[in-house]
């Protein structure tokens, strides 16, 4: 499973990363994208993407349903907790043979299932078909939050100006920020490398 996991985010080229339970916490090697992402044994991938420039996260899940770039889908979104319909829009092909589909409304969705353990996603086919993906939602909490206090600060520093007066690479001060993270992990996987 998690070999299939690594195969699968190999074109990512994250450089480190964190486990959540069934949940991965990483950081591209650009430092520009953290992630969340969980893939369940089908190899299909659920995923919090959080861009520093796009400056925004989304939510997509990415499988081997093809679409069109662009058009949109109905879909029902169940857990132990909640369920309800959603509507994702494709991508178009993400990695290997998958295709990756934004959800538009994710926020609604995700206040319901943070408690939750596992979660369904029906997708409707042609011909009055759907297929069903599952995944597991425990660590879930954890690294969406983690994720998204990485990005912040991720964000927060690509904003500024690097070089000193000299034009030298000034480097983060690492212990303000892990005082704010008041996690080491969590220092180690951002501050790992060189800015």
């Amino acid at each position: 499973m998690i070999l299939v996991g690594l195969l699968l985010m190999a074109p990512i080229q994250a450089f480190s990363q964190s486990q959540h339970h069934d949940w991965i916490t990483s950081l591209t090697d650009d430092k520009r994208t953290v992630f969340a992402y969980n893939i369940n044994p089908e190899g299909s991938i659920l995923m919090e993407s959080c861009s520093s420039s796009s400056k925004k996260c989304t939510w997509l899940m990415a499988n081997d349903t093809p679409c069109a770039k662009d058009a949109s889908s109905p879909a029902l979104v169940n857990s132990e907790k909640f369920s309800d319909t959603t509507t994702l829009i494709c991508g178009g092909k993400f990695i290997n043979d998958m295709y990756s589909y934004k959800f538009l409304d994710w926020g609604s969705i995700n206040k319901f299932i943070r408690d939750a353990r596992d979660m369904g996603i029906a997708i409707s086919l042609p011909k009055n078909q759907f297929k069903i993906y599952r995944f597991s939602l425990f660590g879930m909490t954890e690294a969406q939050r983690e994720t998204e206090e990485i990005w912040k600060i991720i964000s927060s520093y690509n904003k500024k100006s690097h070089t000193n007066i000299t034009g030298s690479r000034v480097k983060f001060n690492t212990n303000n920020i892990c005082k704010i993270l008041d996690n080491n992990h969590h220092c180690e996987m951002i501050f790992n490398f060189v800015i």
